[in-house]
């Protein structure tokens, strides 16, 4: 070892092995401290809210969030639809495929419109001229308001039904 501190090589300790000797001197001191920290930041932790809206995080001047918004509080929420197919002979032959395929289209062809029959029988105290007026406004202002549900949800909600469009003929019956 002489030779070692002559030629200056001397091995210098390893600053893990200081912090292990230090651990293993007093480990139930360092269990505590430990489990104080943890305790400290769980504390705290608790009350944390975790939100992945995409929705509260565009600014609420934004001209599309305000429209969502308005729509969101006509109707409620959106919300999607998910289509779950079960094969026997599994997914991956041509009948499965042609089938996947032909739904596909079929929702994609959809006009996402109010009929005049949904309304009729929603609506069954309003006259015709009402309906067809009511069915205008729902079309061109909220096209994808395309079920008897959302339909529902308008018109259980007559004041912001009101306030939204505004009196009118077809409008009268709703927000007296």
């Amino acid at each position: 070892m002489n030779k070692e501190k002559k030629m200056g090589t001397e091995k210098k300790a390893s600053p893990w092995i200081a912090l292990e000797s230090k651990i293993s001197r007093y480990p139930v001191r360092i269990i505590l401290i430990i489990l104080l920290i943890t305790g400290f930041f769980g504390y705290f932790m608790a009350g944390t809210k975790i939100d992945n809206d995409i929705m509260s995080m565009i600014p609420a001047d934004n001209p599309t969030k305000i429209f969502s918004d308005k729509i969101k509080h006509v109707l409620g929420d959106s919300n999607g639809i998910v289509i779950a197919l079960e094969e026997e002979k599994g997914f991956v032959n041509e009948e499965t495929l042609q089938k996947i395929k032909v739904l596909s289209e079929k929702i994609e062809n959809m006009d996402n419109t109010i009929a005049q029959d949904q309304l009729a029988r929603e609506l069954p105290d309003f006259s015709e001229r009402e309906r067809e007026t009511l069915q205008i406004m729902l079309n061109e202002l909220l096209p994808e308001l395309s079920n008897v549900e959302g339909l529902r949800a308008v018109l259980q909600n007559r004041d912001t039904l009101a306030e939204y469009f505004g009196a009118g003929d077809a409008l009268e019956k709703i927000v007296k």
